[in-house]
């Protein structure tokens, strides 16, 4: 990924502004959304499946962008930790609620 000094510009100050432009900077070639599995066996891969490419298909009406990413870690007995990468929080809390915490 390229960053240009020029365009982080200290002036921006406005939080949700900042994390628009970073989540337009890693947005994948094809538009799909990233799925990253930290300690997640296939068996869970498997399970969380649909519900990631439910989640992958989720548009935000306010900003007309899809999910750019998600990383799973792994916990004990099915349960895991999210982070999304999204244009805004609504549309991370809509993902959030079709994957949940534990498959």
């Amino acid at each position: 990924m390229k960053v240009h000094v020029a365009t982080l510009s200290t002036q921006i100050t406005d939080a949700s502004f900042r994390r628009k432009w970073l989540a337009r900077q890693d947005v994948h070639p094809k538009g799909e959304m990233r799925i990253t599995f930290v300690d997640l066996g296939p068996s869970h891969r498997e399970r969380l499946r649909e519900r990631l490419e439910s989640a992958g298909r989720l548009r935000c009406t306010e900003h007309e962008q899809g999910v750019i990413a998600v990383t799973l870690n792994g916990r004990e007995n099915g349960w895991f930790d999210s982070r999304w990468t999204t244009c805004c929080e609504g549309l991370e809390q809509q993902a959030v609620a079709i994957v949940k915490a534990r498959c």
